[in-house]
């Protein structure tokens, strides 16, 4: 009878040890593929995915295009195994409200809501905007919705109303979507324009009105400006978007204060042309013969 060595006995029992772990682990990788298996056909079940989308409320974007956002945003699979509508993968991430105006500048506030396991309802509503991005041509004016971050997301009709802010420009509009302007200094605009609004009534010569603002190269803007006893009489404030709104008002209120000027002016008649405030501490002005 042979007797092994102590050594041979040890090599087996090695062997025998790495074969029990070689199994363990195949059957543990089984176990793993059947379970992940059984996962993904678990989150594939139609009644744990969202098959429905509900879109409320008045929008000029058309409650369709959102429904359609929400159907893409929900489409496809995670890694082409989980689908992204499965119930237990719909995040605030995926459906923000951040995703949503990005999408669609114009919508003010989106609330996302379950009302049954597999439908999602989405209530919208617009943007009461008050700024127009308006493309002038010599026949025709072309007017959009203007973002407060200077993107232009709408085709809007040409409106009457004196309270809407309208930018007149001769570049046209590419797109949708389009970045328009600079968000800076559209407030720093929008912040003269309601300086100006707020102070008219005190102008002489009045009643005034503001009729809409001209774009410039190199960030200058045009204020122009009506005497509505005057029917056609146009005078213009000439400003840029790199001075400081205070710098303007105190240039525009010193100028309107002065004696000197108001005096010129009552000599004209009250035709002033424009004031010209882009540069600091110095005012130039000109009246109409």
């Amino acid at each position: 009878m042979k007797i092994q060595s102590k050594a041979e006995i040890l090599r087996a029992s090695r062997r025998r040890d790495r074969q029990k772990r070689h199994w363990r682990l195949l059957a543990g990788l089984l176990l793993a593929a059947v379970l992940t298996g059984l996962s993904v056909a678990a989150f594939s079940l139609p009644f744990l995915r969202v098959t429905g989308v509900t879109v409320s409320g008045e929008t000029g974007l058309g409650q369709e295009a959102v429904e359609n956002f929400v159907r893409e945003r929900l489409s496809g699979r995670y890694l082409g195994l989980i689908p992204k509508n499965s119930i237990f993968f719909i995040t605030d991430n995926i459906l923000s409200e951040a995703e949503f105006k990005e999408r669609f500048p114009g919508l003010a506030e989106v609330t996302v809501t379950w009302p049954n396991l597999n439908t999602l309802a989405v209530a919208v509503t617009d943007r009461q905007s008050k700024i127009l991005w308006c493309v002038v041509a010599e026949t025709a004016k072309q007017c959009y919705y203007l973002s407060p971050s200077g993107l232009v997301y709408q085709t809007a009709p040409n409106f009457s109303d004196s309270v809407l802010t309208e930018f007149h420009t001769d570049q046209p509009v590419e797109k949708l979507r389009q970045q328009v302007i600079e968000a800076r200094d559209l407030t720093r605009v929008l912040s003269v324009v309601a300086f100006v609004r707020d102070h008219l009534a005190g102008w002489s010569f009045g009643p005034w009105r503001l009729s809409h603002l001209e774009v410039k190269p190199e960030r200058d803007f045009v204020l122009v400006m009506t005497q509505e006893d005057r029917p056609g009489s146009v005078t213009r404030v000439i400003f840029n978007a790199d001075r400081a709104v205070n710098d303007i008002a105190t240039d525009l209120n010193s100028v309107l204060s002065n004696e000197e000027f108001l005096a010129e002016w009552r000599a004209a008649g009250g035709r002033l042309e424009y004031l010209d405030l882009r540069f600091a501490g110095k005012v130039f002005y000109r009246f109409r013969p």
